[in-house]
């Protein structure tokens, strides 16, 4: 049996081929990719299995179900990734900004998994079929610390902490603007973004979400801010400062672009747990990559 992730979208326009609908709405995903899953009978609009010629109209709901099978057999490759502690339970990575973290429709190779599976290939069947020993995300371009599970335990284990929220996740992150005090808490629902598939939003019957923020350091455009993660819906950070006139420099999608960045300045510098099978507090610490302490210390100096 295979585990299948659904999408629901809305459609916001007429008149629209459906698979340029899905293509245009849903990340990583090709519009030959979505042919597949329509002549697959993976594609409904409105409960009704879509044709390849099928068109959208304003309001209809179009539900796509991707398969493990879609994806298919995850090849391990050699990609270099950095491991800073692993036992017989877990790994803990410094994951490099641009890796994404498994594979997807669209991108079945190149991930943090297919490396992990050249190296640590008896995780295969920990956890979800295509998220092997995944047990939490980072965006693609944000890079730090992760945990990943050697076995199904450990996996099982470090999930119920998650879902407890008695794990510690901090970040790092560049804002453009100024906090009002030194200290504040975010607590905004978020979902899909209504006018926006591809993206998050505050919305107000959305799932409920809580970051904490502080002020690490002042700069004439810009706050260095320290992040605690209380919950952890996608794309809540970037969301959450977003919503509130902060938004994150280099990020494409909800802050502003710099020239002098090609990326969201973003790193998960903390994580902290309890091991699944001492049940005793560990810790780790990442600095900030070569990219983002370059650029700090280019605006420091101005």
């Amino acid at each position: 049996m295979t585990e299948s992730d659904v999408l629901i979208l809305y459609a916001q326009t007429s008149f629209e081929r459906v698979d340029k609908f899905i293509s245009s709405n849903v990340d990583d995903i090709t519009r030959s990719y979505v042919k597949k899953l329509i002549k697959a009978g993976n594609v409904k609009i409105d409960g009704t299995i879509a044709s390849p010629s099928s068109s959208v109209t304003l309001g209809q709901s179009i539900e796509i179900i991707i398969d493990d099978d879609e994806i298919g057999d995850i090849e391990p490759e050699e990609i270099s990734i950095d491991v800073v502690y692993e036992d017989d339970d877990i790994i803990i990575v410094n994951k490099p900004a641009g890796l994404i973290v498994h594979p997807g429709a669209g991108h079945k190779s190149g991930t943090l998994v297919n490396a992990l599976l050249a190296r640590y290939p008896e995780i295969i069947d920990v956890g979800p079929g295509f998220r092997p020993g995944i047990i939490h995300r980072l965006d693609k371009d944000t890079s730090g610390l992760l945990v990943v599970a050697k076995n199904i335990k450990a996996h099982a284990n470090i999930s119920q902490q998650i879902a407890d929220r008695s794990v510690t996740k901090i970040y790092t992150t560049l804002v453009r603007g100024h906090m009002a005090s030194s200290e504040v808490l975010i607590e905004a629902p978020i979902a899909r973004d209504p006018q926006n598939r591809k993206k998050m939003a505050v919305v107000e019957k959305g799932k409920y979400a809580l970051t904490g923020v502080k002020v690490i350091d002042h700069f004439k455009e810009f706050d260095l801010l320290e992040i605690k993660l209380f919950t952890g819906r996608t794309h809540q950070i970037r969301v959450h400062l977003e919503s509130v006139g902060l938004p994150i420099v280099g990020d494409a999608s909800y802050g502003i672009q710099h020239t002098a960045i090609d990326r969201q300045f973003l790193h998960s510098c903390y994580l902290g747990f309890n091991h699944p099978s001492f049940d005793t507090p560990i810790e780790f610490n990442s600095d900030l990559p070569y990219d983002l302490q370059t650029f700090l210390d280019s605006i420091r100096e101005r």
